[in-house]
């Protein structure tokens, strides 16, 4: 028996234009629904995709850090593959910041590459010292 829609996620089958009322509604397709059925697509948007998010912007910070030279600039801790909550990116002069590299979802690599190289490498304690101080 051939379906009109399969949702790509649970693997739902629509044979009928009745079961197809159960996917939501996509006017710019054949027949205008998405390949999602409505139950997948609630959960989809909030948690799966804030663990696609996490994950792609830890990914990025684990590279920022390696790209950094992988240990505190100021106190010589080094990353080890699982600690890199405790490091942040200082900014040197903050009249250069384009933005923070907290938001490194929205960036390509290149870009958010050309912001770290504005910024020093710091564990927290030592990020909290420089702004204390105003050094770095």
């Amino acid at each position: 028996m051939t379906f009109l829609r399969k949702c790509n996620e649970c693997g739902l089958e629509a044979h009928t234009q009745e079961d197809l009322e159960k996917f939501v509604k996509d006017k710019q397709s054949k027949h205008q629904r998405q390949n999602r059925c409505k139950n997948c697509v609630r959960p989809y948007n909030k948690e799966k995709k804030n663990k696609r998010v996490n994950e792609k912007n830890r990914e990025r910070k684990q590279k920022g850090i390696l790209y950094k030279g992988g240990k505190c600039e100021a106190c010589g801790i080094k990353y080890d593959g699982t600690n890199a909550i405790i490091f942040d990116f200082h900014h040197l002069d903050p009249t250069q910041k384009e933005f923070n590299p907290r938001q490194v979802k929205a960036y390509s690599w290149e870009k958010f590459k050309t912001e770290i190289d504005k910024c020093a490498l710091l564990c927290s304690n030592c990020h909290r010292l420089a702004h204390k101080k105003g050094d770095y």
